[in-house]
């Protein structure tokens, strides 16, 4: 009979540990989707202004052939980068490089834009590009700080889960890796816009 009982009482114990273990990945694994949500938001955010950086260029400046040349590839990727974002807040892992993919190919064109659209020295850029450019840089900066709370949840999900003895049960109770996410070395390190007063922020 003690025997028994202390049978029982293994499988108990074996039985709360996997409850602990399912209960602490369940909370780690909503952290990073929770802040991988937020990445969404200010990825859209970012979209915003690019739609309405690419109204007003293509209203005032379209007649240049090569700004409505990047205005026109400009679009087309901020449209490519929203669809990504849409498939992105579960954390597949194929669905973030594609997101990445998407927002670095973005980065490209804005960089290319700006400098299409540069004003010579003491002059403003037109149609108040410089305010819009400022937006711009001020979301993409928040985009990063999200982008690096998520990667920061998820690293502490992963570390967690190939932990022991985590590492024994995550698979079976089919909590998989949590992808880094890396937009580039060069995402949001925006070029500056000249100071003057149609360029402040508002």
């Amino acid at each position: 009979m003690g025997a028994l009982f202390a049978f029982a009482a293994v499988l108990l114990a074996i039985g709360l540990g996997a409850a602990l273990i399912h209960g602490r990945l369940a909370a780690l694994r909503l952290r990073y989707l929770a802040a991988l949500k937020r990445l969404e938001t200010t990825l859209r955010r970012r979209y915003d202004f690019v739609m309405t950086l690419t109204e007003t260029a293509w209203r005032h400046l379209a007649q240049d052939q090569q700004i409505g040349e990047a205005l026109t590839e400009l679009a087309l990727a901020r449209e490519a980068a929203s669809l990504a974002t849409q498939g992105a807040a579960q954390g597949d892992a194929l669905t973030l490089r594609e997101l990445a993919r998407a927002e670095e190919r973005l980065d490209i064109l804005l960089a290319r834009l700006r400098a299409l659209v540069q004003p010579a020295p003491g002059q403003a850029p037109p149609a108040n590009l410089g305010g819009l450019f400022l937006e711009l840089d001020d979301a993409a900066h928040h985009v990063a700080l999200a982008r690096l709370a998520y990667n920061e949840a998820a690293r502490d999900y992963n570390a967690y889960r190939d932990s022991f003895p985590a590492l024994l049960l995550a698979g079976a109770f089919g909590y998989g890796e949590a992808p880094p996410l890396d937009f580039g070395g060069a995402l949001f390190r925006a070029p500056s816009v000249p100071d003057c007063p149609t360029c402040r922020r508002r």
